[in-house]
């Protein structure tokens, strides 16, 4: 589970910074495609620059949160879903709106993003340890009496 763990963290990150360049050197094109208006495309590829920058940091807690689903643990990928959508979204939205106007509520996304990161690590570290714990044991050998 470790190895499936380690691998699952490498390829997400690796695509997940690959999305991150795609949408950060291509936001123009990606608005045009959606909006015709030029102002409303460069105020558009700023905000989609910003957003996409938590890529990485995103897939690391979506890891995490389908970790302890599969595990069969409720509370802890509850906790993260309601953090990672809502609970810190808006109150950041409206701060970050309130201190830096419109152009701070690019950057309340990436802001809870990496705080949701940040409380997932923390939520996984006894799990893991706890998995470690069990290959150490499991690893031991077993003494003939």
């Amino acid at each position: 589970m470790i190895k499936a763990i380690k691998t699952t963290f490498l390829y997400a990150f690796i695509l997940a910074l690959g999305g991150t360049v795609i949408l950060f050197a291509g936001a123009a094109p990606v608005m045009k495609f959606f909006i015709d208006n030029s102002d409303t495309v460069a105020f558009g590829q700023h905000f989609l620059r910003v957003i996409c920058l938590t890529c990485p940091a995103i897939s690391g807690t979506m890891i995490i949160i389908t970790i302890f689903q599969a595990m069969g643990k409720k509370v802890q990928p509850l906790i993260l879903s309601l953090l990672r959508k809502g609970s810190l979204d808006v109150p950041f939205m409206l701060l970050m709106n309130h201190i830096y106007g419109v152009n701070g509520i690019a950057w309340a996304v990436p802001i809870s993003d990496m705080l949701v990161l940040t409380a997932s690590v923390i939520l996984f570290i006894p799990t893991l340890k706890k998995l470690m714990k069990i290959i150490k044991e499991d690893s031991l050998p077993v003494s003939a009496s």
